[in-house]
C-alpha cells in the first residue's frame, strides 16, 4: 500500500505543479480543486521547487541543466502526467533548435512521440486519437528531415548517421504498429508488414549494445504476435531477454543510466510476453511476467505507466 500511495502523491503533486504553472492558479484554487489545504500546496510547490520541477529552461540553459531538465521530463512522463511532459519537452526541443543541437532535437523528437502515442491511448474518441497519432508522425517526420539537413552533424567519429535512422526507425515502426491497431479493415495487415519492415532495418543498424536491441526486439515481437505469429513473437521476445543478459556488464561501462535502461527494456519485454500470454490464455504465465513488473524497485518511478498495465492484466486474469 505504501508504494501505491507514494505513486499516487507523485503523480498528483506533479498534476499540482503543472495547473500552478500553466494555468496560473492561486494557492486557494489548487487547494480548493484538489481538496487540500492552503498551507498544504504551498507546502508541496515549496517541496516541488526545491526539487527543480518548477525551473523552466531557455536558450541560455547550459548543457547540464538542459540533460536534467530532459530526465525530470522523462520521469514526469512515466509517471502518467503527460500535459506537462508535453510542455517540458517542447521546451527542450525550442532550445535545442535555438541552440542548434540537432542531435538533442531528435532525441526530444522521439520523446515527444512517445508522449502523443500514451495520450492516445488514455482518448476514448478514435478521431482523436487518430490526430495525436498523426502528430506522433510529424514529429518523426521533423527527424528524417533534421538528419537528412545535417549529415555531417551526425557522421562523427566512428558514428554515422545509420544508427539515428535506425532509432528514428524504432519510433516510426512503434507509431505505424499504433495505427494499424486502429484500423478495422483489410489495410490493418499492410500496415503491419510495413511496421515488421521498418523495425528489422532498425535492428539491424541500431548503435550501442547488443542489450540495446532489446528496445526493438520488444516491439518486433508484439509486431509478429499481431501478424498472428506467435512462435515467432515468443522467440524474438526471448532473444531481446538474452542479449539483455549477454550484454550486461558491457552495459554498464561508463554509463550511470544503465540500470534505468535496463529496467525499461526487461520490463516491457515481460509486460509484452504477460500479454501474449494472457490473449493466449496461458494464465499462468501471465500471472509470472506481469508480476515480475509490478516487482521491479523502480524509487524514480520510470516505470508507472508499465506497473498500471502489468495491474491491469492481473485484474483481468481471475485466478
Amino acid at each position: 500500500m505504501k508504494n501505491i500511495r507514494s505513486d499516487y502523491n507523485f503523480k498528483r503533486n506533479n498534476t499540482i505543479i503543472e495547473d500552478y504553472l500553466s494555468n496560473n492558479l492561486s494557492y486557494s484554487e489548487l487547494a480548493k480543486k484538489y481538496k487540500l489545504t492552503k498551507q498544504r500546496v504551498a507546502a508541496i510547490i515549496k517541496d516541488m521547487s526545491k526539487k527543480g520541477f518548477t525551473k523552466r529552461l531557455d536558450i541560455k540553459s547550459t548543457k547540464k541543466e538542459r540533460d536534467s531538465y530532459l530526465n525530470r521530463a522523462i520521469e514526469i512522463r512515466e509517471s502518467g502526467v503527460l500535459k506537462m511532459s508535453e510542455q517540458m519537452f517542447g521546451e527542450i526541443l525550442k532550445r535545442d533548435k535555438q541552440a542548434k543541437n540537432y542531435k538533442g532535437a531528435v532525441q526530444v523528437l522521439g520523446h515527444l512521440r512517445i508522449v502523443y502515442t500514451r495520450i492516445a491511448e488514455e482518448t476514448e474518441s478514435l478521431q482523436e486519437k487518430i490526430k495525436l497519432v498523426e502528430k506522433a508522425e510529424e514529429s518523426l517526420k521533423e527527424v528524417q528531415s533534421i538528419l537528412k539537413q545535417n549529415k555531417k552533424v551526425f557522421d562523427l567519429g566512428n558514428k554515422n548517421i545509420k544508427g539515428d535512422y535506425a532509432i528514428n526507425n524504432v519510433h516510426l515502426a512503434s507509431v505505424v504498429l499504433f495505427k494499424a491497431n486502429l484500423i478495422n479493415t483489410k489495410d490493418k495487415k499492410t500496415a503491419l508488414k510495413e511496421a515488421l519492415s521498418l523495425i528489422n532495418l532498425a535492428i539491424k543498424d541500431l548503435p550501442g549494445t547488443q542489450a540495446h536491441k532489446a528496445w526493438p526486439l520488444r516491439l518486433k515481437g508484439e509486431i509478429l504476435f499481431n501478424l498472428g505469429e506467435l512462435e515467432s513473437a515468443v522467440k524474438t521476445l526471448l532473444l531481446g531477454e538474452q542479449l539483455i543478459f549477454t550484454a550486461y556488464e558491457q552495459e554498464f561501462k561508463d554509463d550511470d543510466q544503465s540500470e534505468i535502461r535496463l529496467n525499461v527494456w526487461l520490463s516491457g519485454i515481460h509486460l509484452t510476453m504477460a500479454k501474449i500470454a494472457s490473449e493466449t490464455n496461458r494464465k499462468i504465465l501471465a500471472n509470472h511476467y506481469a508480476s515480475s513488473v509490478i516487482s521491479v524497485k523502480d524509487p524514480q518511478n520510470v516505470l508507472g505507466e508499465r506497473k498500471k498495465e502489468a495491474k491491469r492484466i492481473l485484474a483481468k486474469l481471475d485466478i
